[in-house]
């Protein structure tokens, strides 16, 4: 099932990203594989720009082929333990005791390092030099290809680590030496550092012949060996216990390493010492206190940060959300994110300093995307944009002087929040990979809480609304306003293209003199003809309207590939068509203080309840909307009443034994207005008391922030819905998506994705209640692989993400 995707993604990208947004990429934990994949085929493919941009790399790695191997041998000194395969160094801030004629004992100082540390008696500087040499060597490899640099790479690592007459033994011991106090101390540590990214460009290695199986696996027993002695030693665990940038480096290291050898379970400890440093160390303000007091207090504290990110990143592999947690005291990561934000927009000076300089700024540009597209605030977008402008190598320099202006449609309807939530996800996205856009949203329907929800989220977006006159034409001067005003229109994710044919159509009026100078399409559309859902609900095929405005579009990207082969199949032709996931996938937007009282009233605990999302297989949309039904709205009555008891009776078997199995809690919500009244009456009524009093019955209709407030604290939902597993995934959690043969299109989101397991097809007999909360108990008890496992499905969208609003960012510019 896991093939159309790879299809689709070879004919939308190069082959190589295909096969890593398809879930074959290495694990990196400081690097950005889909970048790296770019500049190599840029690289390879004789793109002058990429050439250019790597040829000191390049001059480097060369030079590096003429060094030889170096290892803790050529040291001159011999460490107190009498080996020199210990790693031996004094620390760079010891120097020599003026007052005494020997120099004895030494003593620390902060600030100016002393140049013996970096002396030929100790092996500071030329393990330094070998982790760069093999850095270097192996982005070169990955570059071009050419099997020298690999070859090399893999020789300084085997005489470093693996050549047992060279090899250095897996510890720190004496790496920070204080010649006549100690023969090394625990911040030693801190020289593991640099090997938490060599690691990184080592896994870029493995498709070289060079950097053999038997190679990585002795290297995999040194860092085995290595993070043993972390966690068992008496240096390891009072590093562990480090209130500053130790602390979390040393849990940076044990969380990088543990994930490189295959020990996952060790990675725990590191994930709760972030947490611990989180609450800790990070002050109301979002500083660093102990940082602060550092002569190089910057430095330290974007050191410290660097640190956080590399813990995060291991916890998004492996199910441990620390970009969200929030300590006890409220303190949360995303506190120094902003703490620092202002500093690097040069808005404020650093205490002490003016402004930081603009080689630190840059160097920050990685760490604060990833803080963007995680948080999705406008204070962090702004940041990122500043930044952008200071590297000349950032996509901020393909942007014109004059913001582009972006026109979206969405907001298709009020009663469901997945169709509410198409327009914060949406909006999200182009604020975080278009964050120099001025954007003018003209939604659909913004009816009730919907508009103050909006205004509330995003109050830089204008909001126009208008219907259509006679002649099709906007109706409001607003509107009109905004087509002459944008460059570009888009279409929100949607249920299908035919929502956008009339504006579309007007939008192809307005610009007829010029149409390729003011570019639209669809982002995320499914287009069903073919299902069941369409032939029952009397779809027909594509108009020649529809399909004029398909070809003439600049891009359209489907949110499955069921819809991408419809429209292949249909011979569309216009120039983009690819595959986009619905732009819910980008909310972020969490309503925690109406969540939290609603949790606290309802004495429910975080991980310690699912929620349960049921419906019948047709929405009554006669009923919501308060009309008279037609002949197909009583069909579509009379076959959810033959289907009710087979879908919603499996579910209610399924709450049963979940609740027998593990005394946990059961939300039943709804994604859309009519839910509320159906689980109320189709399930929670008809439950056994013993059971009913384990779930929670909401009684009322919600906005998505707060549902999505609610799903993250969830251990994981059972939905006949959509969109709140998308909801959910973006929060990171897991779910399993209920299908029937009425399921449109959309449903291929899950394969595409790789999670056709955790579909499940309510028709199928053998899908019963006890098949469902067999599933559910088993992500419960193993609640870190079933994260972990979401998480990576959300970095294939973000990648994806990434790559599609890059191309209509360029759209939306030239």
């Amino acid at each position: 099932m896991i093939r159309p995707v790879l299809t689709l993604l070879t004919c939308a990208f190069p082959l190589a990203l295909a096969s890593a947004l398809a879930g074959d990429a290495p694990f990196l934990a400081t690097l950005d594989h889909a970048t790296l994949l770019r500049d190599s085929e840029a690289f390879r493919a004789g793109d002058t720009s990429a050439r250019a941009s790597h040829a000191s790399l390049l001059r480097k790695a060369d030079e590096a082929l003429t060094q030889p191997a170096l290892s803790v041998m050529d040291k001159h000194a011999v460490p107190a333990s009498g080996d020199k395969h210990d790693f031996y160094a004094i620390g760079k801030y010891a120097w020599p005791n003026p007052k005494t004629p020997d120099g004895m004992p030494w003593f620390r100082r902060d600030g100016p390092e002393n140049p013996a540390a970096k002396g030929d008696d100790y092996d500071k500087v030329r393990y330094n030099l070998t982790v760069e040499r093999i850095n270097t060597l192996a982005t070169a490899w990955h570059l071009t290809r050419e099997e020298k640099y690999a070859a090399k790479a893999a020789d300084l690592l085997r005489a470093w680590f693996i050549a047992p007459a060279t090899r250095m033994n897996p510890n720190f011991k004496y790496a920070s030496a204080l010649p006549g106090v100690h023969d090394g101390m625990p911040i030693g540590i801190i020289e593991g550092v640099v090997l938490v990214r060599m690691v990184d460009y080592v896994n870029l290695l493995a498709l070289s012949p060079s950097w053999t199986p038997a190679d990585n696996d002795a290297l995999r027993a040194w860092f085995r060996d290595y993070t043993t002695w972390l966690l068992e030693s008496d240096f390891g665990k009072r590093e562990s216990a480090e209130a500053s940038n130790h602390g979390v480096w040393y849990a940076a290291q044990v969380a990088r390493f543990s994930i490189y050898t295959g020990d996952r379970d060790r990675a725990k400890l590191a994930f709760t010492l972030a947490r611990r440093a989180i609450a800790n160390q990070i002050a109301p303000d979002g500083g660093l206190p102990r940082e602060m007091k550092r002569v190089r207090s910057l430095m330290y504290t974007t050191y410290a940060l660097r640190a956080f990110v590399t813990v995060a990143r291991c916890g998004d592999y492996l199910g441990e959300d620390l970009w969200r947690y929030q300590a006890a005291n409220g303190r949360r990561l995303e506190n120094l994110f902003d703490y620092l934000s202002p500093f690097f927009r040069e808005e404020k000076n650093w205490p002490g300093h003016t402004t930081p300089d603009r080689k630190t700024a840059r160097s920050m540009l990685s760490l604060f995307r990833q803080a963007a597209e995680i948080y999705q605030t406008p204070g962090l977008t702004k940041t990122v944009a500043f930044l952008e402008k200071l590297n000349p190598a950032s996509p901020a320099t393909t942007t014109t002087a004059n913001a582009p202006v972006i026109l979206i449609r969405s907001g298709w309807q009020t009663v469901n929040i997945g169709d509410i939530a198409h327009t914060p996800g949406i909006l999200t996205l182009l604020q975080t990979h278009i964050p120099d856009a001025r954007l003018i949203l003209w939604p659909a329907d913004i009816r009730g809480e919907v508009e103050p929800l909006l205004r509330r989220q995003f109050p830089n977006v204008e909001i126009v609304q208008s219907d259509f006159d006679a002649d099709g034409r906007p109706s409001t001067s607003e509107v009109r306003s905004a087509f002459d005003r944008a460059n570009l229109f888009l279409c929100s994710s949607a249920p299908d293209s035919a929502v956008a044919t009339k504006a579309f159509a007007a939008w192809r009026t307005h610009h007829a003199a010029d149409l390729k100078n003011h570019p639209y399409g669809f982002y995320g559309v499914t287009v069903d003809r073919e299902t069941a859902f369409a032939k029952f609900v009397g779809k027909k095929p594509l108009s020649p309207l529809e399909r004029d405005i398909l070809n003439e579009a600049a891009f359209v990207y489907t949110r499955e590939t069921a819809s991408l082969d419809y429209l292949r199949r249909e011979k569309i032709t216009t120039p983009l068509l690819g595959f986009a996931p619905d732009a819910v996938f980008g909310v972020n937007q969490y309503d925690t203080t109406r969540a939290a009282a609603w949790l606290r009233a309802n004495a429910l605990e975080k991980d310690r309840y699912i929620c349960v999302i049921a419906r019948t297989r047709f929405a009554p949309y006669y009923k919501i909307r308060k009309t008279t039904p037609t002949a197909n709205d009583l069909a579509r009555e009379a076959y959810n009443a033959q289907h009710v008891e087979n879908d919603l009776g499996k579910i209610r078997d399924a709450i049963t034994r979940f609740v027998q199995e593990t005394g946990l809690k059961v939300v039943l919500c709804p994604e859309m207005t009519f839910e509320v009244e159906v689980e109320k009456t189709e399930i929670y009524d008809k439950l056994p008391e013993t059971i009913r009093r384990n779930v929670v019955w909401k009684d009322s209709y919600w906005m998505p922030d707060e549902a999505a407030a609610v799903y993250r604290d969830a251990i994981a939902l059972l939905s006949m819905e959509c969109h709140s597993p998308i909801i959910a995934a973006a929060a990171g959690v897991p779910s399993l998506y209920l299908t029937t043969e009425t399921e449109t299109n959309k449903s291929q989101m899950w394969p595409d994705l790789g999670l056709v397991d955790w579909m499940l097809n309510l028709d199928n007999p053998a899908i019963t209640g006890e098949t469902l909360a067999a599933e559910l108990i088993r992500i419960q008890k193993d609640p870190t692989s079933a994260r972990a496992r979401t998480a990576r499905v959300m970095q294939q969208v973000r990648d994806i993400q990434r790559e599609t609003m890059s191309t209509i960012a360029r759209l939306a510019t030239n």
